[in-house]
């Protein structure tokens, strides 16, 4: 497997998305993210939560994984207990994915926002971390949201809330890497101050609920977001395509 998966990473990096990479993610990602006619019959709903759990545990680890079993396996595959176990499965055992990277271009990424625009996935949080992954340099669609487009002297592209209540936790740890791997404190540890400005807590007047300023690394916070389940609330409405 692991050869057939360098394979299509060099392909991906070198041509982009076939006509039949196309049509292959246009109906799989309808099928992880879309209800399908039947789902509601037991034997069926038991093999479609068996295949949304499995690419849920992978795109955990790797985005660009993800992309590319969504590419190489059918979901009648990935519906299989032995299969999983004995393919799949080992897949998530890597230290690290580096060998699964690669490159799309700008029709590409116009053809993934426009499918999900056409399919209704568009705010799905599992498409949006991948497209976050693919396109780290910002990718774009048009959605009216509440005005959160400003925060002190930033300019806020993206906002993002509603998790699941479960995941208060699991989202309580990744913060706390991600301002461990902040810049702001990188910057602290190298002038060997032993305090941080990281946190800010904020008390408002009146019995209403505080909230916190934290800075937190770029990279793990944005990677956290499809395993945190956070749904996107706000994008402005146009963003670079570099």
């Amino acid at each position: 497997m692991e050869d057939i998966i360098a394979t299509t990473v060099a392909r991906l990096s070198d041509q982009g998305l076939t006509k039949q990479d196309k049509k292959n993610l246009t109906t799989r990602f309808a099928f992880l993210w879309l209800e399908r006619p039947g789902e509601s019959k037991k034997s069926s709903k038991w093999r479609i939560n068996l295949v949304r759990d499995t690419f849920r545990n992978v795109l955990d680890k790797s985005a660009h994984l993800f992309v590319i079993l969504l590419l190489l396996l059918s979901p009648t595959a990935c519906g299989q207990r032995v299969f999983i176990d004995g393919t799949i499965m080992p897949l998530l055992k890597s230290e690290s994915y580096d060998s699964c990277s690669f490159s799309l271009g700008l029709r590409d990424k116009e053809f993934l926002v426009e499918t999900a625009e056409d399919k209704g996935f568009l705010q799905e949080s599992e498409f949006i971390a991948v497209m976050h992954a693919l396109f780290p340099e910002g990718w774009s669609h048009e959605v009216e949201h509440t005005d959160v487009s400003s925060a002190g002297n930033r300019t806020i592209t993206y906002a993002y809330s509603k998790m699941p209540r479960s995941n208060i936790p699991l989202f309580l740890h990744v913060l706390a890497e991600a301002i461990e791997r902040s810049n702001l404190v990188a910057g602290e540890i190298q002038k060997g101050d032993d305090e941080t400005g990281a946190a800010t807590v904020l008390i408002p007047a009146g019995d209403v609920d505080c909230s916190c300023s934290i800075a937190v690394s770029r990279v793990v916070i944005t990677e956290a977001l499809g395993q945190l389940r956070f749904t996107q609330v706000y994008e402005q409405k146009w963003a670079p395509f570099n």
